[in-house]
């Protein structure tokens, strides 16, 4: 059986549907709070931004640009086609960025930054190619950043409050 392709182009209404479900889900959980996701036209494409607060003070910063693939107006297919997201600890330092925003002398540009949260460094051996199979989806990101705050709540200096959002326009 084939592995399902999670970047593959799909209709809008079924992107925006999952998208929302799986931030519910997110939040029935525990781990989110709220968020100042939003999401703009631009020419040609779609345009999501903003932040979601989480446990541990961890602040998730999303970009990512959804290219529209048909003229549908009211249901285009979309896909993809750049993203950064970015995990950190507000008033410390990043955790991790997933981005295919540069190359890195990589074979393509899927890649991930790793830092050590407590001093904002970039830790060695860093950024890590992850490659075209291998980038996640928003919803592998969260879960990975749920993961790594129940790896490390005993450490971080406000494990049961929410990271406040950026809110500046």
């Amino acid at each position: 059986m084939r592995p399902v392709d999670r970047h593959r182009p799909a209709k809008l209404r079924a992107y925006l549907d999952t998208h929302d479900g799986y931030l519910a889900s997110v939040r029935k959980r525990g781990f989110a709070g709220a968020d100042s996701l939003t999401i703009d036209q631009v020419p040609g494409s779609l345009i999501m931004q903003g932040e979601i607060s989480c446990l541990g003070g961890i602040v998730i910063t999303v970009w990512k640009r959804l290219e529209l693939r048909d003229e549908d107006p009211v249901n285009p297919m979309v896909v993809t086609v750049s993203y950064a997201y970015n995990a950190r600890v507000v008033g410390h330092g990043d955790i991790v960025r997933d981005d295919n925003a540069d190359h890195h002398n990589h074979p393509d540009r899927h890649h991930r930054h790793v830092f050590d949260w407590s001093t904002g460094e970039e830790l060695s051996g860093s950024p890590r190619w992850v490659g075209a199979d291998g980038w996640r989806t928003l919803g592998q990101f969260i879960d990975e950043i749920e993961d790594w705050y129940w790896d490390h709540r005993h450490e971080l200096p406000d494990p049961e409050g929410f990271g406040a959002l950026d809110l500046r326009e």
